[in-house]
């Protein structure tokens, strides 16, 4: 890969929003109509966004709120502690699995009936067994959602039955989901079929849910689509999550998690009609598969650039990459047009310790942001061990790195030191050659020069 462009600078959150969610219309790609009133397609490897329609616009979640409520309770509990139903949660409102007063329950089997069933009356018996009521779970929905970019988000229960303020966005969600599938348990639970509940203290009869998501077993009459010219089944092997959602209000909503040929993407449909929420999923999905390819920009602890510390150009700081970075580009993009800005972190000094975030970098093709990644140090660098560094003779220096720019440069280095090792051992070998021997010789002129001189073992010290 070839970049062309390095420059330092400082970019602020609007101006990188702004560039993000223009890249659709850059890109001159669409995939084709899509029915809903808010849609948005991200690759949850990089978070860059491939599509989107109306993505700001506030809008009912539905029971896509169920995916944050899931997201605190398994940041905060284990799946094995038992929860004591409480009075109010049972009273809830439609989609429910009838839970009791007083019945015990376990949390992983809360959260297969939230995810699964989308069961109200289980959201708010979790809520409340978290933070002790509904008001005190939303203001923490409330807060992480802040924590996770989610920039329009108001939450004011667990379950996202209709409240005029219950508002989220399509953007916000879709940062909801992609911290939601770091956890290996939720993604377990949302492509799961059907679970059994066994009975309970309260419950003699074990509970059968099943997901409402089609796309993971919709097959025959009742589950079909109109889809490019021929009537298909929802269902899709390449979607493996996550949660649905439905009021009068919000109508048919759904965030979905596909992978397929090393490609992993998220997509988030609000307020579509019956079964064009499956037929505008199952569109952006395949939009996504088709028309990006993946594309690795960096290697995990590769050495991306130097900072000049303080403007001293003989002061530079090394920048790697924390991780691998890679992202989609569309097809017909060609790679080598790609170039890259870092930026340090606004309050950067030194010293910084080894693996310390100290900046980011940012990739683009024809001023389009493409991706994002921290950059970091792989060294401890105070005041004094980083003055008088260069470019070239840095700690990096003696740091084994095998990506494979380190390994070519490695290999620059043995060459240019065997270079100046020949070059040094030349020299020597001249001067050798051009030097006198100490016996005999019998030109004139050496002769008169050494009998001219005193030899040196006539010099006695006083």
């Amino acid at each position: 890969m070839t970049i062309k462009k390095l420059k330092i600078t400082v970019l602020t959150l609007f101006c990188s929003l702004t560039v993000l969610f223009a890249s659709t219309a850059a890109f001159a790609l669409s995939p084709g109509e899509i029915n809903a009133q808010s849609a948005i397609l991200i690759d949850s490897d990089s978070h860059q966004t491939l599509f989107e329609k109306n993505g700001h616009e506030l809008m009912f979640p539905a029971s896509t709120t169920k995916l944050m409520t899931a997201l605190l309770i398994l940041e905060n509990h284990e799946l094995n502690e038992t929860v004591t139903i409480d009075a109010k949660s049972p009273m809830a409102t439609g989609s429910r699995i009838y839970i009791i007063e007083g019945e015990t329950l376990t949390v992983e089997q809360l959260l297969y009936a939230l995810l699964l069933a989308s069961a109200n009356d289980v959201a708010e018996a979790l809520a409340i067994y978290d933070s002790g009521s509904i008001e005190a779970f939303a203001e923490k929905m409330n807060q992480r959602a802040v924590e996770l970019g989610a920039l329009n988000t108001h939450f004011t229960n667990p379950h996202g039955l209709p409240d005029p303020e219950h508002v989220t966005t399509a953007y916000d969600l879709s940062r909801i989901a992609l911290e939601a599938i770091k956890h290996e348990k939720l993604r377990e639970i949302v492509k799961t079929v059907s679970y059994d509940i066994p009975p309970t203290n309260k419950q003699p009869e074990k509970r059968h849910v099943t997901n409402s998501n089609r796309f993971l077993y919709g097959t025959g009459s009742g589950n079909k689509i109109d889809y490019r010219g021929q009537t298909i089944n929802i269902k899709y092997d390449a979607v493996t999550g996550l949660k649905t959602g439905y009021t009068n209000a919000a109508q048919q909503c759904f965030i979905s998690s596909a992978t397929k040929d090393g490609k992993n993407l998220i997509s988030v449909i609000l307020k579509a009609q019956g079964n064009f929420l499956y037929l505008d999923t199952r569109t952006l999905i395949d939009y996504g598969f088709e028309n990006f390819n993946p594309h690795t920009f960096a290697s995990k602890n590769e050495l991306i650039s130097y900072f000049e510390y303080n403007g001293n150009k003989k002061v530079k700081i090394p920048l790697y990459s924390e991780d691998d970075i890679k992202a989609l580009i569309p097809n017909t993009l060609n790679p080598e047009e790609i170039t890259f800005e870092t930026e340090m972190m606004p309050d950067f000094e030194l010293p910084v310790k080894e693996g310390q975030r100290i900046g980011t970098i940012r990739y683009f093709i024809n001023g389009i942001l493409l991706t994002e990644a921290p950059l970091i140090t792989l060294n401890e660098i105070s005041d004094k061990s980083a003055l008088g560094e260069t470019t070239l003779f840095n700690n990096s220096w003696f740091r084994f790195d095998t990506s494979p720019k380190a390994l070519v440069l490695l290999g620059i280095k043995v060459i240019l030191s065997l270079m100046l090792w020949r070059l040094i051992m030349s020299k020597l070998n001249k001067k050798t050659k051009r030097r006198p021997s100490s016996k005999a010789t019998t030109h004139p002129a050496l002769t008169q020069t050494t009998r001219a001189r005193r030899p040196a073992s006539t010099f006695k010290p006083r």
